[in-house]
């Protein structure tokens, strides 16, 4: 799925949740397939930091092949 249809897709869940969405994809694409890694939490972490204020909730949606589960 291209970028721009899967950007539409979260728009999407975001409207419908009413909150804010992080997502974390990795590739699954033959030859480019790509797994979760520890270093990604801080970046994720700073992400959940970015949420305005008046937001107390937040979506994550993680899609991954696996990877570090730590």
């Amino acid at each position: 799925m291209a970028f721009a249809e899967r950007k539409a897709l979260y728009d999407r869940i975001e409207a419908t949740r009413g909150r804010p969405l992080i997502a974390y994809v990795t590739s699954s694409r033959p030859n480019a397939q790509a797994q979760m890694a520890s270093d990604v939490i801080p970046r994720i972490a700073e992400q959940v930091r970015c949420v305005p204020p008046e937001h107390t909730d937040v979506d994550l949606l993680i899609v991954s092949n696996g990877g570090d589960p730590t």
